[in-house]
This record gives C-alpha cells, structure tokens and sequence, in this order.
C-alpha cells in the first residue's frame, strides 16, 4: 500500500489549491499605512473559482483515494485543517505555497512580548478540549462510513446528527481561538501591527527569506513538548494572518475541505506532495465507462447548491468570530447554531458522494478495480523515499490529532468492562467523564474495591496526573484493586489515552 502514516510523525499537508472560491464582500479593514502592504503576491487568486469542473476532479480523485484506501488514511489530520478561519489558506495560496507555518509562526511570536506569548500558550491549553470533541466527532463519522462502504446498513440520520456535532465542534473550536486571538490583537502596539503588516507582504511576495528565532523567543518555547510547540505555531500563525487580512481573506475556502474523508490528504502525503488533484481525476475519468462518469457528473450537479450554501454559512460563522477583532464578545448561540448547519450541510454532502463513490464501485468490472490499485501503487510506490525534513516541515501532521488516534485505539482495551455509554455497565464504572471526577464517586456503581475506596481518602479527584499514575501501573498505585488491566508502560501511550478520556463526557 506504499508507505503508511505512522502516527506521531511529521509529514505534509495536502493543499488543495486547484480549487479557491471567495464568498461575501470585502470589507474594509483598517490597516497601518505602510509601503510593505502594498506588496504584490505572487499569485493573483482573484481567477480561482469553484466550478463544475473542479468539483468534478474533487470526487473523482476521492473516488481512487476512498476504494483503494484504508480508514488510518481517512482518519488522517494535518496542522490547520481544522477551524481555518483566519485567513492562512490565502495567505499560504498568495505567496505561491512557499509559505511554512512554522517560518511564519516563528517570525511572529518573536515580535511579541512576555505577556502576548503567554496568551498564546494558555491559548494553546485552551483549544485541547474542543479540538478533541472535534476530533472525535470526525472519527466517529469515518467509522459510519467505514460500515456503509463494507456494505452493512447505515441510518442516513444517524450520520447527518453525527455531522451537526461535528459542525458544532469545529466551531466551538473556532470560538476558543477566535476569543485568544482576539485578546492577543486588542493588546498589539501600533509598532507591533506595522511590523507584522510589513512581515506579510514579505511572505506574499515572495521575499520572507530564512529567518532564526532570538535567543529570548527560543528560551520560550523550550519546556514544551514536540506536540505542544507544533500547536503554538498553528495558533500564532494564525495571529497573523488574522490581524493582517480582511473578511474577503477568511472565507476563502478549498473545493476539497467539505467533506475531507476519503484519504486524498494522506494519498498526497504518502506521494510525497506529487500528485495533483487535477491530473489523478483526469486518469481516473479516463478508466470510467461513460455510464460510471455520469454517477460522478449527476453527483457533481445535485452538489452544487449545497457547496455554495455551505460557503455562505462559513462566512457568517467568519463574521460571528471577527467580533473578537473588535473587542466585541463572541455568541455562544449563534456560533453554536451556524456550526450546527455546517455540519449538517458538510454531512450531507458526504453522503451524497459515499453513495456516488459506491455507486461507481457497483458497475466496476474486475479489470477497472484492478487497474484503480495499480495507479495507487504508481503514485504510492512501495519503495517510495522518505520525506524529507525540508518537505515535512511544510505541513506537518496534527500530532495532538495523532494522539487522540491513538487513544481511541487504547481504549479499545478498556471496554471489556468499561462501557462509554448510556447501555448496560458490565464488570466496571462508566469512563465518561472521568477526568476531574470524584475518585470512587459514581453513585450508579456499587461495587467499587475497599481499596479504591480507601484511595480516595488521600486522593480525592481523578486529575491527569492521578490516571498517569493509575494506568501506569494499578497494583502498584491502588494496591488490593481489583481492577486486573496490568498498566501501560509507555508514556505517549498513557497520554493519549488521557486525552481520549478527556473528550468524553456524559
């Protein structure tokens, strides 16, 4: 299958730039008046419009990537590709994708202060626990489709309720970084913003050059780990983008982010950033038989209001978060309730093109499915190199997303007798929530061991740090326990599994 995703490592993002639409009016932005603002980007964008064509390539190159793909490559995540709504995906098309988030990142925080570059890293504590929700929402509706290309039954209704609390998650998440980033803005110097404004024409035009981090900045972000240090750059390069940019800048929008499970983003990176939306939809058009291909193209035009629909509601959802720009407060309610019609238009759409992409697989001939993992193979070879570390460092892998990937999986183990559910509790409590609860407090669990009674005695409350030592080694931390789980020895793993913990609620 060519070289898998390890989780945990750093690889590429797969930028769709074939396909940009902008929606709603610019609107006028104050900005300082200086000559670097006026710098031309290297790549006029004004031209690039969603038409038929281009979502045509779209479910076409997912049609390959989600038949001859596996569910790690759908489960995929890269840094930003959630809650993008602060303007870097123009910023990165502009500069002609010469742009790193973490060069960006970097030369920005530096600008900062002590007091704004702590407001980064709260904020980088802040987005964990709706990122999680997101993350799992996501997870949980791969998994429906999982069922649905095995060909065992799927409640369309289940999935598009699934898709609201995807939709209301992601926003929720915007949210949580739209009101940190809005407090780091009220508190920029005019130096500060003109610096910054001159740092993008810089980038857009294509004249950023190298830059290294001061020795203060580096000092900085040293205790953090890999994970942490990955996200303070996602939310910093944020900062400026978003302080930098107009309204117009934050509702572009990729033809391929509806609807981003069906692997092409992993397919990309395992190709090593070759392939091209375009090329690989005209390869697999030409494989199609004129019947199959108007599976796709009727596909193509029943989705065409809906994915204009779903752009317009992003762009409320933009406006609803730049009222932090202003010092304004952010609605809970309505930010909740346009994330909830995203999510639902995104679900919807989804749908439509799992039933489209199986609908074609119904009138493969053997030869036509051969000949699909074949042109896998020859852009995924097996013998494939290495990224580089220069590539990798373009877009990396979500690591935070990675590891609740991977705690999902260990918690695979906890539920021969944990059930995460409203069902029935078969050996032990129900994990939902565990995280800051009571030690031994769960009123609807009666038979808790004397010993974890008596724990909670000198241990009153599930912190992380109470679970690490727990799953680490229960006998050894809760002597007389009768939980019979031996511990997990690996650190990363322990973590994980607390971070999956913590996204579950009652």
């Amino acid at each position: 299958m060519g070289r898998t995703l390890a989780l945990g490592l750093l690889s590429i993002i797969a930028l769709s730039v074939s396909a940009l639409l902008t929606v709603g009016q610019p609107q006028a932005v104050t900005q300082p008046d200086d000559p670097a603002a006026a710098h031309e980007p290297v790549r006029d964008v004004s031209g690039f419009r969603v038409d038929g064509r281009r979502e045509l390539e779209a479910v076409a190159s997912r049609t390959l990537t989600w038949l001859t793909g596996s569910s790690e490559q759908n489960d995929y995540v890269s840094v930003g590709r959630l809650a993008h709504y602060f303007g870097f995906v123009k910023f990165r098309v502009e500069s002609g994708n010469s742009v790193t988030r973490s060069g960006a990142a970097q030369e920005t925080y530096s600008l900062l202060d002590h007091d704004q570059r702590q407001r980064l890293h709260q904020l980088v504590e802040d987005q964990r626990a709706p990122f999680e929700r997101a993350i799992i929402a996501r997870l949980a509706m791969n998994r429906m489709l999982d069922r649905m290309r095995s060909g065992e039954g799927v409640d369309p209704g289940a999935f598009l309720r699934l898709g609201e609390t995807y939709g209301q998650a992601e926003a929720a998440l915007g949210q949580t970084l739209a009101a940190g980033l809005g407090e780091v803005a009220g508190s920029l110097t005019g130096a500060q913003r003109t610096a910054l404004t001159q740092m993008r024409g810089k980038y857009v035009s294509g004249r950023a050059g190298r830059f290294s981090m001061p020795a203060d900045a580096k000092k900085a972000v040293r205790h953090l780990d890999r994970a942490s240090t990955q996200e303070l750059w996602n939310v910093t390069s944020r900062l400026l983008t978003w302080v930098t940019g107009t309204p117009e800048d934050n509702d572009f929008e990729t033809v391929g982010k509806p609807s981003q499970h069906f692997g092409f983003v992993s397919f990309r990176v395992e190709s090593g950033h070759a392939v091209k939306r375009g090329t690989i939809a005209k390869e697999v058009l030409g494989s199609l038989t004129p019947e199959q291909r108007d599976v796709l193209q009727s596909l193509v035009r029943e989705q065409g209001t809906r994915f204009a629909e779903f752009l317009a509601t992003r762009s409320r959802l933009c406006r609803e978060l730049e009222r932090a720009l202003e010092s304004q407060g952010i609605r809970d309610e309505h930010v909740a309730a346009i994330g909830r019609e995203m999510g639902r238009l995104e679900a919807q759409m989804t749908w439509s093109q799992a039933s489209g992409i199986l609908g074609v697989r119904d009138l493969l001939t053997n030869e036509q499915a051969e000949a699909m993992l074949e042109m896998r193979a020859k852009y995924v070879p097996e013998d494939a190199p290495e990224l580089s570390d220069e590539l990798a460092d373009l877009e990396p892998e979500s690591l935070l997303a990675a590891r609740i990937v991977r705690g999902r999986q260990l918690f695979a183990q906890c539920t021969l007798c944990h059930v995460a559910s409203n069902g029935a509790r078969v050996a032990a409590p129900s994990l939902n929530g565990i995280v800051g609860r009571g030690v031994a407090s769960d009123h609807t669990y009666t038979m808790y061991s004397p010993a974890l009674r008596q724990h909670a005695g000198t241990q009153s409350r599930w912190t992380t740090d109470a679970l690490d030592a727990f799953i680490r080694s229960p006998r050894t931390e809760v002597p007389g326990t009768t939980m019979g789980f031996g511990g997990i020895d690996d650190e990363s793993d322990r973590t994980a599994l607390i971070s999956y913990l913590e996204s579950l609620s009652d």
